[in-house]
């Protein structure tokens, strides 16, 4: 315990004796320090953070992001489902991804198994918070929190569906990220709240970032500013840019680039019929 130090001019103008305020005064918030300090600990080591990556990419950037986790003491669980095509992203058909869907949901339920008594969270990018959301709708798991980036959920996810099965859910917006505009553009299953935010404070709490793009979030320094107190459970969480605005690219593309995006997603899934066609006839 650190030494005692007591007021002593206090002491000598009052009229009571009030050294053993002092002493029960000092132990008190000595002992409650180290609790808050070791359910904090207790905390970061029950915390399984399972990292959900997106299309078009060997999920490379995990181990950075895991290592970065690790080093505070929280356990780290990256998932794999390989890489994932446009042309499966952008068809309609929802046959497509469950693959990936189950691959994630099967790794989510041998953490459940093996830490019955941790906190389960996700951290997902892109496509992944897409399968983020499948899963959570499944109500089949609780989950403490969740962070999203570059998500391609749409507004209106129906976050509501899942109430009681998420204590917290926190959504990384990119100023720059043109992306989640194109794929709500192509697809009517995406959204582009990666790029606007879902504005839906009951549910979800956007953290704007001026000057990011898709993947620039993807790195040990975001992980140590933004993600570690997130997960660690600090009251504090960083507000990231707060008056951030969408780019006037991602305002411009979302405003015109419609028709000509739609024609471009038919026309993907068309010439991916024909490749099949032309495979297996």
């Amino acid at each position: 315990m650190k030494p005692l130090t007591l007021p002593i001019q206090d002491l000598i103008k009052a009229n009571d004796c009030r050294f053993g305020l002092y002493i029960v005064k000092h132990c008190a918030d000595y002992l409650m320090n180290k609790v808050v300090a070791s359910t904090r600990e207790l905390r970061i080591n029950n915390t399984i953070v399972v990292i959900v990556h997106g299309i078009k990419t060997r999920s490379t950037w995990q181990g950075e992001v895991k290592q970065a986790l690790e080093k505070v003491g929280l356990i780290a669980i990256p998932t794999n489902y390989e890489k994932y095509d446009l042309l499966r992203f952008l068809f309609p058909l929802e046959w497509f991804n469950r693959a990936a869907i189950k691959i994630v949901e099967d790794e989510i339920k041998r953490v459940n198994n093996k830490f019955t008594d941790g906190h389960i969270s996700i951290l997902a990018h892109s496509f992944g918070t897409y399968i983020t959301g499948k899963i959570l709708l499944s109500k089949k798991y609780k989950f403490d929190r969740i962070a999203l980036c570059g998500s391609v959920l749409p507004m209106s996810f129906n976050f509501h569906l899942a109430e009681g099965n998420v204590s917290k859910i926190i959504n990384e917006v990119g100023c720059k990220d043109i992306w989640p505009v194109f794929a709500a553009k192509c697809s009517l299953k995406y959204g582009s709240s990666g790029s606007f935010g879902f504005n839906r404070g009951n549910y979800v709490e956007d953290r704007k970032h001026v000057d990011f793009a898709h993947s620039d979030f993807l790195n040990a320094k975001f992980c140590e500013r933004f993600w570690i107190p997130y997960f660690c459970g600090n009251s504090i969480i960083l507000p990231g840019d707060v008056t951030a605005k969408p780019s006037k690219l991602i305002t411009f593309l979302d405003n015109t680039i419609f028709f000509w995006s739609a024609f471009l997603g038919f026309g993907l899934i068309f010439y991916f019929l024909i490749k099949l066609l032309i495979r297996y006839l």
